[in-house]
C-alpha cells in the first residue's frame, strides 16, 4: 500500500511538473514614432477617428523567445519592444501609422505536448514560443 502512494504521489509530482513548461513573452510597441493600432481606426492628423486611408504594404513577422530549465533561464528578453522594426516599415513605405496589428502565439515544434511533457521531466530541452505580429502600412486619404 505505501509503494502504490509513494507511486501516486510521484506521477502527481510529474503532471505538476509539466504545467511549468511551455513559453511566455510579451511584445509592445510602445516607442514607436508612428501611431500603432489593433483596429482598423486611427486618428487623423486633426485628431479626428477614422478608417479613410490606403493600405500600401501588409507585414508579417516572427519574434521568438526561447528558455531552459522550465522558462527559469531564458535565452532572450521576456518583453521584446517591435517599435523600431514598425518605424522602419512606415518609413520604408513612406506610410503615416500601422492599423490591424494583431500578434498570434505558434509553439515550436519541440514545445508540443510531448516535447513540454519530455522538457518537464528534462528540463534541460528548450521550449520556445514565436509569436506571429501582422498588421497593414498605411497612408491618409487626402
Amino acid at each position: 500500500m505505501k509503494k502504490i502512494r509513494i507511486l501516486i504521489v510521484a506521477v502527481c509530482a510529474v503532471f505538476i511538473l509539466c504545467s511549468c513548461a511551455g513559453g511566455r513573452m510579451a511584445l509592445n510597441a510602445k516607442d514607436a514614432s508612428y501611431p500603432v493600432s489593433a483596429t482598423q481606426y486611427l486618428h487623423d492628423n486633426n485628431g479626428i477617428l477614422t478608417s479613410t486611408y490606403e493600405v500600401l504594404y501588409h507585414f508579417q513577422k516572427d519574434y521568438s523567445r526561447w528558455s531552459i530549465l522550465w522558462t527559469a533561464v531564458p535565452f532572450s528578453p521576456y518583453e521584446q519592444n517591435i517599435a523600431a522594426d514598425l518605424d522602419s516599415l512606415v518609413q520604408f513605405y513612406q506610410g503615416n501609422a500601422v492599423v490591424n496589428v494583431t500578434a498570434k502565439p505558434n509553439m515550436h515544434p519541440l514545445s508540443t505536448f510531448i516535447g513540454v511533457f519530455l522538457g518537464s521531466m528534462i528540463p534541460i530541452i528548450p521550449s520556445g514560443i514565436t509569436m506571429r505580429v501582422e498588421g497593414d502600412i498605411v497612408r491618409y486619404k487626402k
